[in-house]
């Protein structure tokens, strides 16, 4: 971290997973730098504030919305949920200090930086006509590629022979779903034991004979897009 060009904080395994894939994805050019990929979680990153402001390292901060409802001891609910807040003390008590999820959904770019080093990114809608924004990384994965899970691509059979494959067969989680239903992207999200099997498939599915890849949500490749840059 201290000798690092640059610096990348998320809160578990499947971000630090899927890091390098997305950077390849959105900012290839962080390939090129020494980047300390730092596994600390949501509760725990703002303990780091002072360290980070003293060796002023670029750096960016994955973290969740962590949406939970204040009437009904603080449970875990659906960002849309009316009155939710938020349970992640980085979001809270550091960048952008706001404690409401319609406060935190509305923040400004510029309210989403410690000087100019630092700056935090989590969950938002991912355009104008997506207007959903998850809860949770995986949550904002699947959100974020609906169009290509839902796709099929050719590959040749060990007959060489080209046959067509559903993308969702590729994933463990996601193969019984019928992506032509209304989806209920919150329960769609993987439980905690499912999580990194969710990232392998992610990790290693490759379109057989087509160039077809799944895209990263948008929080996070702005982020990236942010650390890349020089300036």
């Amino acid at each position: 971290m201290f000798f690092a060009d640059k610096v990348i904080m998320v809160e578990g395994i499947t971000e630090k997973m899927l890091l390098p894939l997305m950077i390849n994805k959105v900012a290839p050019e962080l390939n090129k730098k020494y980047i300390s990929i730092l596994e600390v979680g949501g509760a725990y990153t703002h303990k780091f504030k002072e360290l980070l402001n003293f060796i002023k390292v670029k750096t960016l901060v994955i973290t969740d919305i962590d949406s939970v409802q204040l009437d009904n001891n603080r449970k875990a609910c659906r960002v849309n949920t009316p009155n939710s807040v938020t349970s992640n003390s980085t979001l809270k008590n550091w960048i952008p200090k706001k404690d409401t999820i319609v406060d935190l959904i509305s923040t400004r770019v510029e309210e989403k930086f410690d000087g100019k080093f630092i700056r935090v990114c989590y969950q938002i809608a991912e355009n104008t006509e997506n207007q959903y924004t998850a809860r949770s990384l995986e949550e904002a994965i699947i959100n974020r590629n609906l169009i290509f899970f839902k796709s099929k691509y050719n590959d040749l059979n060990e007959e060489n022979t080209v046959i067509e494959i559903q993308v969702k067969s590729k994933f463990e989680l996601l193969k019984n779903i019928n992506f032509e239903e209304t989806l209920d992207l919150y329960n769609l999200s993987p439980q905690k034991g499912e999580k990194s099997q969710f990232a392998f498939d992610l990790m290693t599915f490759k379109a057989g004979i087509e160039d077809l890849s799944w895209d990263v949500p948008k929080y996070i490749g702005e982020g990236l897009e942010w650390l890349e840059k020089d300036k």
